[in-house]
């Protein structure tokens, strides 16, 4: 059994929401940046003090050197979310700071949540139930949990997911095979080439006053080769 703690501070129409981060009038949300959040929430907790430029500054941006043209643009943000445009909730004191003058009233409101767990075929779902014991089924929300089988043989696994995926699995075996392939090709042993064989160049004008030219040339290669260690030429 779990509590969760709901903390609010309301002032007239509008109630600053703590926990989920936001200002709302009546049951509509009003949208603020978030320096201009922090800003507010400060004044509303320190409601009635006068409440220096420095010491704000000093709340909101921690460690951040700024200069007080932030400040003043997220009072300005705030005074027109809270239409308070006159300054009759955030009032000005000349030279010296601010004053947020408006009664607050502190609301925290506690929520009991159940958690079951059921265990089926080595899968845990967690589903939590709020305070009213309805439970939202077949739905997966923000804090819900879902473990995987923690026992279970990795082939299984394995076979599985090649099932619930087969393309996937198909593209990743041919891929992981070509990728085998080009390893083996480019480390296997440089072969020595021992020989060459030198073609015989055919005449192709025809006319066989020339055929001296062309077996000349096959046996001047065959001749410049020859004194190259290790190679023997085949004309």
């Amino acid at each position: 059994m779990q509590k969760l703690s709901h903390q609010t501070h309301s002032f007239g129409e509008f109630t600053l929401d703590l926990t989920r981060g936001c200002l709302l009038r009546g049951h509509d949300e009003i949208k603020l940046r978030p320096k201009s959040f922090e800003t507010l929430k400060y004044l509303v907790e320190n409601n009635g003090r006068l409440i220096t430029k420095d010491e704000l500054i000093h709340a909101v941006w921690v460690d951040t050197a700024v200069t007080d043209d932030s400040l003043v643009k997220c009072l300005k943000d705030i005074r027109h979310a809270l239409s308070d445009e006159a300054q009759q909730i955030i009032k000005t004191v000349p030279r010296r700071g601010y004053i947020f003058d408006k009664e607050v009233t502190d609301n925290a409101s506690t929520a009991q949540v159940s958690t079951y767990t059921e265990e089926t075929a080595g899968v845990q779902v967690i589903i939590e139930e709020g305070a009213n014991g309805h439970g939202d089924a077949g739905t997966l929300r923000r804090g819900d949990a879902i473990a995987l089988p923690p026992a279970q043989s990795t082939i299984g696994y394995l076979i599985a997911a090649i099932k619930q995926h087969p393309w996937s699995a198909t593209l990743g075996f041919l891929t992981l095979t070509v990728a085998a392939a080009a390893i083996i090709y480019f480390t296997r042993p440089v072969e020595t080439i021992n020989s060459v064989a030198v073609m015989p160049f055919v005449n192709v004008s025809g006319d066989p006053n020339t055929d001296y030219v062309s077996e000349g040339i096959s046996e001047s290669i065959t001749n410049n080769l020859s004194p190259l260690l290790n190679v023997s030429s085949v004309a």
